[in-house]
Parts: C-alpha cells; structure tokens; sequence
C-alpha cells in the first residue's frame, strides 16, 4: 500500500497483519479522491476524520495532498501501532491525533472537544452495516462542517438510502466488490 499523490507520494505504507483489516485498494483511492478533487478542492486548510483507519492510508493521503490536520479511529490494537508507524514514517505527527476506539465513543469525545471535520472517511467492517447508525451519530454529534463530506466504503451490493438522518447521498460508486457512497449534510429532493 503507498500514498498515491501530493508530498508524500511514494511513501509505502505499513498494514495490519491478519485480515482483521482490508485496506482501501490504490485503484479506489485513486478514483475516490478524483471523485473529491472535482467536486471541491481539499484546501490546507481541511481536516479529516478517519474512522475505521487500519492503516492510516485514507487520512495520510488528505494530509499529502493538503488537508492540515488528520485524526485517526481504530478500535485494534495492532492498527494503531500500525497508525503510529506510518505517521512516523511521513513525519506527520504535529498535524495527526490517533485514538484507539470504538468508533461511535470516538465520535462522542470528538464531539465534546468540540472537533469539527470537512472530510469524515469510514469503512466499517462489511459484515455489520452500521453506515447508517454511523451516520446517524455523525449528524447528532456535530462534528461534520456544514459544507463537509462523509465518504463511507461499503460492499458494492449494499444500497445505500438517499437519506439517512438529514445526510443526502449525493453519489455511489462500484469497483468489483467495493462500493463507495457519498454524503453531505442535507436532504436529496426525491
């Protein structure tokens, strides 16, 4: 796995052994990120939530290609010295936080820090379908910005709603296996 664009492009990164984790393959990163670019530029200004990181690729990708500040969720042990590793390795540790955690708990402390986010990446594990309920939470935490975008992977034959609690899908993707859906806080007019 490496980072496919910006300042640290090249850099390889480590995973997680073990198929507790499924990193995000480089041919939908790349398609993921294109799909971003030409909607909105990711300005330096930017901040990011990855959740579910694994890796930590996702969020090191939005730093080197500008975002200023990335935060890292994973609940495995194994990811996070994983996270920590590659962060080291891009040199990246005064614009990243790491916190080992249940997704939906993270989102709560996030929120009572009062950490708002322009990109929010998550891939779950497939086998739970709890985009929903993930989204949910986001929207009732407030930690997403008001122009900011949630970008969840997902198995390709999972449907995602329009709507889920006041966030739109405004776009859904397939590659093979792999299904991507986009969400911004708001309402599709169906």
């Amino acid at each position: 796995m490496r980072i496919i664009s910006g300042e640290y492009r090249g850099f390889r990164l480590k995973t997680p052994k073990g198929d507790s984790t499924r990193p995000t393959t480089d041919r939908v990163k790349e398609s993921v990120f294109s799909m971003i670019e030409s909607k909105k530029h990711i300005t330096s200004g930017a901040r990011v939530l990855d959740l579910f990181a694994g890796s930590g690729g996702i969020g090191l990708e939005f730093l080197s290609r500008g975002a200023a500040h990335a935060c890292f969720v994973d609940s495995d042990a194994s990811s996070i010295s994983v996270i920590k590793e590659n962060i080291a390795k891009c040199r990246a540790e005064d614009s990243t936080e790491v916190y080992r955690n249940d997704a939906f708990k993270a989102i709560e402390l996030l929120s009572r820090k009062r950490h708002k986010f322009d990109y929010i990446f998550m891939d779950p594990p497939y086998e739970k379908n709890i985009i929903p309920k993930i989204l949910e939470t986001i929207y009732n935490s407030g930690i997403l910005s008001s122009n900011g975008l949630i970008i969840a992977e997902h198995e390709a034959g999972l449907e995602m709603e329009e709507n889920v609690c006041n966030m739109a899908k405004i776009d859904s993707r397939k590659y093979g296996s792999i299904g991507v859906s986009f969400f911004t806080p708001g309402e599709t007019s169906e």
